[in-house]
């Protein structure tokens, strides 16, 4: 592309030191080529320029495939764009010579129109017509607009698309997790607070915590903050942790309530003799999000929920006093996506079965883990009077500035 358009220029250069140099013998005495003048004109395809010149005697078109040049009178003249590339004309009068370069260019403001529709915010995007290719320059805000803008003029044009577009700084995504015991006598108006007209069911059936399959999800609109601290002062829940965790777009944040454990497993040596072995397992609710910022101030949370939980039916090995339990591990994932808006929460329930006492009392060493150790200590819990949510507010945070703040 561009070594046709080098040559197309030396081709131009060449026509016109050649009409400079070596005039005809008939208008040569009459030229003065120290006058000559050059303009550039831009053109789309299809569309004319009148020029008005007095006394025209002679034009010269370097690529009349490009340009074409049609006479009104002696005075004037229309210059129309073919196809696009590069063009120079030469326009002698009695006295003067007059030097144009043309330059025929994609007729841009369709993409331009559909831009501004679509994207009305992406201010600093420049869209550029240059040598027949398109040219995109300037920034946008995030990675998604940007292919769509390279989608959209990859649809509306067949030229060349040159990709110089940056993206800003993409945001970092705060997510505050408050993990709550809370109340299940309190747990219809809590709901109801929930999953009134300010929130958005993301899953059908959502009526209580505590039922249904792996977790239960909903949005709400702001004010979360507000209704968990009102029911700290009434006792209706406790805060077991509050992490923040940060992410950035299309990056994977995890999150454990729970720990590792150590489970022996029975495994048989050389000599045939049994022996235990031990093999480090997660136990507890594992939490993974990763956005996908889809504009300022919204993102797609994908969100991949695993529960470990210790089943009661374990077997043992041993005999007498070296009877060993060997706990058995069930595991259960899930995955969701959701679409929430800066300082939007979503509450995660339901994640954990009701059978915690008698875990509790097969397992009695649980209650040391972090966070959920907490909760299996508590006596309402294991007299299933309280539950267990997982509450996670959005926050972008705005890193474009040399000091990082919360928007």
């Amino acid at each position: 592309m561009y070594t046709k358009n080098i040559f197309a220029d030396i081709f131009n250069i060449v026509v016109f030191l050649l009409l400079i140099i070596q005039p005809s013998q008939g208008w040569c005495d009459h030229i003065s080529t120290l006058g000559a003048q050059s303009q550039v004109i831009q053109l789309v395809i299809g569309e004319s320029k009148s020029i008005s010149i007095t006394h025209i005697k002679r034009i010269v078109v370097s690529n009349p495939k490009i340009v074409d040049v049609q006479y009104a009178n002696n005075e004037m003249l229309y210059i129309v764009g073919k196809s696009l590339g590069n063009s120079s004309i030469l326009i002698s009068t009695d006295k003067k010579q007059y030097i144009y370069t043309i330059d025929v260019i994609n007729n841009i403001k369709p993409l331009l129109d559909k831009i501004k529709t679509v994207f009305p915010n992406e201010n600093k995007l420049l869209i550029q017509s240059i040598n027949g290719d398109i040219l995109l320059s300037g920034e946008v805000s995030t990675n998604l607009i940007k292919n769509k803008v390279i989608l959209l003029t990859g649809h509306l044009y067949k030229n060349k698309i040159v990709d110089l577009l940056t993206v800003k700084k993409d945001p970092q995504i705060l997510l505050e997790v408050k993990v709550v015991e809370i109340q299940k006598n309190y747990e219809n108006k809590f709901g109801s607070t929930l999953y009134g007209s300010n929130s958005t069911k993301s899953l059908s059936g959502i009526s209580n915590f505590s039922t249904g399959s792996l977790g239960q999800f909903t949005i709400l609109k702001g004010g979360i903050t507000t209704i968990i601290d009102t029911q700290l002062t009434k006792d209706n829940a406790k805060i077991l942790a509050q992490p923040n965790i940060i992410s950035m777009d299309n990056k994977t944040a995890s999150f454990l309530a729970g720990g590792k454990l150590f489970i022996p497993i029975p495994i048989a040596t050389n000599l045939g003799v049994s022996s235990v072995s031990l093999q480090e397992e997660n136990y507890g609710v594992s939490l993974k999000f990763t956005p996908h910022i889809i504009s300022d101030n919204r993102v797609g949370l994908a969100i991949d929920s695993e529960v470990s939980e210790l089943a009661v039916s374990s077997t043992t090995y041993g005999t007498g006093n070296n009877l060993t339990i060997i706990p058995t591990i069930m595991t259960r994932k899930a995955s969701t996506s959701l679409l929430l808006n800066d300082g939007d929460s979503l509450v995660i329930g339901g994640l954990l079965q009701n059978n915690i006492s008698k875990v509790i009392q097969a397992f009695p060493y649980l209650s040391e883990l972090p966070i959920l150790g907490l909760l299996f200590k508590s006596h309402d819990y294991q007299e299933n009077k309280t539950e267990l949510i997982f509450v996670v507010t959005i926050r972008f945070i705005d890193n474009t500035a040399s000091d990082v703040y919360f928007r």
